[in-house]
């Protein structure tokens, strides 16, 4: 009965727990310890859980604006040899299409994206550990790693490509 107790929302535990309480002779208008210190207890999970997936969206939110000044680096670092080629009085050959600027608004694009995904994930844990109901999800990971991956070839194929 314990588990199957466990396995309910808050509210439903909280209802047996009277009964159980009350049964025992234990009148809810005066808890006791016991009870009491269920309740803490349970409140303090909550509360570190709680923070837990904040900590963990924020950690997402940083890991896309990580992304986004990457792909802004990588728009802007053809137009910043060009000005130093300038500013040195130097021709240097660039190449006439370059994949630097298409390359770069992709991860911008991906950086948003990752971080609109990190809030939808958030609530869904929120929303999860306000109904006790928690299930493990690696979406959200295994994009980013495939994405990342990707990114990692095709930079690799760029760069092969214009040292040739």
């Amino acid at each position: 009965m314990i588990a199957w107790i466990a396995q309910n929302t808050k509210a439903t535990t909280h209802f047996y727990l009277y009964i159980i309480f009350y049964s025992f002779g234990w009148h809810p208008r005066q808890p006791t310890l016991a009870y009491i210190s269920y309740i803490r207890q349970m409140n303090e999970q909550s509360v570190s859980n709680h923070l837990a997936n904040e900590r963990t969206f924020l950690a997402w939110v940083r890991t896309g604006i990580g992304i986004m000044a990457f792909g802004f680096v990588v728009v802007k670092f053809s137009l910043f040899i060009k000005e130093i080629s300038l500013v040195l009085n130097k021709d240097v050959i660039t190449p006439q299409k370059g994949y630097s600027s298409i390359l770069g608004i992709l991860l911008v694009a991906f950086g948003i994206l990752i971080t609109l995904l990190a809030y939808f994930r958030y609530k869904r844990v929120e929303k999860q550990l306000n109904d006790q109901n928690y299930s493990h999800s690696s979406i959200l990971i295994s994009i980013l790693m495939v994405c990342i991956f990707s990114v990692g070839v095709a930079l690799v194929i760029y760069l092969a490509r214009s040292s040739i």
